[in-house]
């Protein structure tokens, strides 16, 4: 494993695989003092090697960083919904919008829309 996460209500833990871009997802609890971690499950593979994980403020969407790209993930069932290869990014604290460097551009960065990137909003925009 190379990246952790936690979800916005501290209820999952989300650990990046470093083979596959496979992310793990368990369920976090406290009994009596102890914490208690419980697998709940695996997505699909990614985009290689993870890097670094982030949640959206709601808990609704996941970036994962790999040496291959960026993929948002759909956090309630750990698909994709959209890889962008050949980039890093970052998540804006309101989790509106995503920071994208590309490495063919290595002085430029991107500003997108997370809304423009949803499977439902049609092709993406930037």
């Amino acid at each position: 494993m190379f990246a952790v996460g936690f979800s916005p209500d501290g209820r999952y833990l989300v650990a990046g695989s470093s083979w596959g871009g496979v992310l793990l997802i368990y369920e976090v609890q406290s009994d009596g003092g102890k914490i208690l971690i419980k697998k709940r499950g695996k997505s699909r593979p990614g985009a290689g090697e993870v890097h670094g994980v982030e949640f959206t403020p709601d808990g609704k969407r996941a970036l994962s960083d790999s040496y291959s790209g960026v993929v948002l993930w759909d956090a309630s069932t750990w698909t994709t919904f959209k890889v962008l290869s050949e980039s890093y990014g970052r998540l804006s604290p309101d989790g509106i919008r995503m920071a994208l460097a590309r490495k063919s551009s290595p002085n430029a960065i991107e500003i997108w829309l997370l809304e423009a990137l949803e499977p439902t909003m049609g092709a993406p925009r930037n």
